[in-house]
């Protein structure tokens, strides 16, 4: 009967370490998927940032004024992208 305790207290020791082991494994891992997608939070907002500070500084009307003043290229009013024949 010694033996019996002796046994199950060494069985449920070992599953209680082997327990441990993968909960720690475990919240490591989760640590770090945490930090991966604060790294991509953080990678998304400075995209933004900089596509915003691109749009900034594309000026259409400057860009237009010069296509039409260098190159004679002028703007449509009106675009016609298909018409229907009967």
């Amino acid at each position: 009967m010694k033996k019996a305790f002796i046994l199950v207290g060494v069985i449920v020791g070992i599953i209680w370490g082997i327990h441990g082991y993968f909960l720690m494994q475990v919240m490591s891992l989760e640590q770090e998927l945490h930090d991966k997608k604060t790294e991509l939070d953080n990678n998304i907002k400075l995209l933004n940032r900089k596509v915003m500070e691109y749009d900034k500084k594309l000026d259409l009307a400057a860009i237009k004024k010069n296509m039409e003043e260098n190159r004679g290229m002028l703007m449509a009013e009106e675009i016609k992208y298909f018409e229907v024949s009967e």
